[in-house]
């Protein structure tokens, strides 16, 4: 049977508004060395955007954005952040090399902060499964370290005032530490362990692979007891 396209179940003044819907978000995407990107579900105004555009000129960056909401997109959900900064490698490389003692890093650090205070404890609604779910929004940043390796950082929601300063001050040397890979591989997660006061990493290939061999036993488990049942119901007959 021919594989049907999905777009063509779609009507085509609804492609065509999200297509246009689309067009209009790529216009906030900027490009270049002194670019923070900042990729989010509409929770944000256009006065908080603001807000952040003008506090990073301080250290001559410039704000991109793009905002996500009304676009489907698919997620590796337990392990990806909904809203986040991406520092890219010029930018990383900038701060690593002065510990972060310069204004780049200043106002990088004050925009995390914001986010954060901003979107702590906020939830999202996303359509699974048949029905509509809430979902929290989980915040942090990507740091990208090379062509290869890139990690997501979670700033918790969960933690307090105090707390984030920590765990924004403990980060550098963290992401510093960090093996650089030799062939491209899907971004690993971080998140802060409040009772070890550390930055924790997650091999996101390796937990995929673990859950899928998991779930393929129980399925291995329910065919075997099946054929079981069936050959009792055979020899009663």
């Amino acid at each position: 049977m021919k594989k049907e396209d999905p777009k063509k179940l779609i009507p085509d003044n609804l492609l065509k508004s999200l297509k246009e819907l689309e067009n209009d978000k790529n216009e906030t995407i900027k490009r270049g060395d002194n670019v923070l990107h900042l990729e989010f579900l509409g929770e944000l105004s256009e006065e908080e955007l603001k807000e952040i555009e003008t506090k990073i000129t301080d250290a001559n960056l410039e704000l991109s954005y793009y905002n996500k909401s009304g676009i489907p997109y698919a997620s590796l959900e337990e392990y990806s952040l909904v809203t986040f900064f991406i520092i890219n490698q010029a930018l990383l490389l900038e701060i690593l090399k002065n510990a972060g003692m310069n204004a780049t890093w200043d106002v990088i650090k004050w925009s995390l902060k914001y986010g954060w205070n901003k979107l702590r404890g906020k939830k999202f609604n996303k359509y699974q499964g048949g029905k509509l779910t809430e979902k929290e929004t989980k915040f942090g940043f990507t740091a990208q370290l090379d062509k290869n390796t890139s990690i997501n950082l979670e700033l918790s929601g969960h933690l307090d005032n105090e707390q984030i300063e920590t765990v924004l001050d403990k980060v550098l040397g963290f992401i510093e530490k960090r093996e650089r890979n030799q062939s491209y591989k899907t971004p690993n997660y971080a998140m802060y362990d409040k009772i070890n006061e550390e930055w924790v990493e997650i091999d996101v290939m390796e937990e995929i692979r673990k859950k899928s061999k998991k779930k393929n036993k129980m399925l291995d488990k329910i065919i075997k007891q099946k054929k079981k049942k069936k050959k009792g119901n055979k020899k009663d007959k």
